[in-house]
């Protein structure tokens, strides 16, 4: 039975869309029961890099909960590999659930905080090396630079561990920007990424807005 691994991921990305949608529906609705200090959706953009050498970009959504200096958040990052000579380039999904806890300094203007969880990851990767052929010089046809290698595409799926470090400044109660330090430990791949953070929504507390006015 032939599958098509490509309409699967794009239904794949559209049931998390979804879920992640039903979700920041429901935490709306329980802020108003326990009225969460954090309560926000981050919008974040880098890079990422593993232990073999590929890197790219990676840009997706957070959602965060804080709570009695408790953090939770769900994420999603599309990563893509930025390749040369190549004619697979791996693009990989990522959802992610994490626990941690966070502190506030600089009369509650800067914030850290530090995550832990588990994720799962799927999408494409090369596999065999079938063919080179090479790259000729544009001026000069008789001579050639380099080897453009064909390869096959192999899907895949795991789960993984991640850790997440992250610094951030609140302009306002509702906006934030900041820069993490991630990483994602699995079977198949070992990768970390630096990203920047863009933070909208309940960023802090009526309690701590209140310390700020006294």
């Amino acid at each position: 039975m032939h599958i098509n691994y490509k309409s699967l991921n794009k239904r794949i990305s559209l049931v998390i869309w979804v879920l992640i949608f039903m979700l920041s529906f429901n935490l709306s609705s329980l802020a108003q029961g326990f009225n969460p200090d954090v309560l926000s959706l981050t919008i974040k953009a880098g890079f990422f890099d593993d232990i073999n050498a590929k890197g790219g970009g990676a840009r997706g959504y957070e959602l965060n909960l804080m709570k009695r200096k408790l953090s939770y958040s769900m994420d999603y990052l599309l990563i893509q590999e930025l390749v040369f000579s190549k004619s697979v380039e791996e693009k990989y999904q990522q959802v992610g659930f994490m626990i941690g806890g966070y502190t506030d300094f600089k009369e509650d203007k800067v914030r850290y905080s530090y995550q832990a969880g588990l994720s799962a990851l799927w999408g494409n990767e090369r596999g065999q090396l079938t063919s080179r052929s090479p790259i000729y010089y544009y001026n000069d046809p008789g001579h050639y630079r380099n080897y453009y290698s064909h390869y096959e595409s192999e899907n895949f799926t795991t789960v993984g561990m991640l850790l997440k470090l992250e610094a951030q400044y609140m302009f306002t109660r509702y906006i934030s920007f900041g820069v993490s330090l991630a990483t994602n430990i699995s079977p198949k791949k070992v990768m970390y990424f630096p990203m920047f953070n863009l933070q909208i929504g309940k960023i802090r507390g009526k309690y701590r807005a209140k310390k700020n006015k006294n």
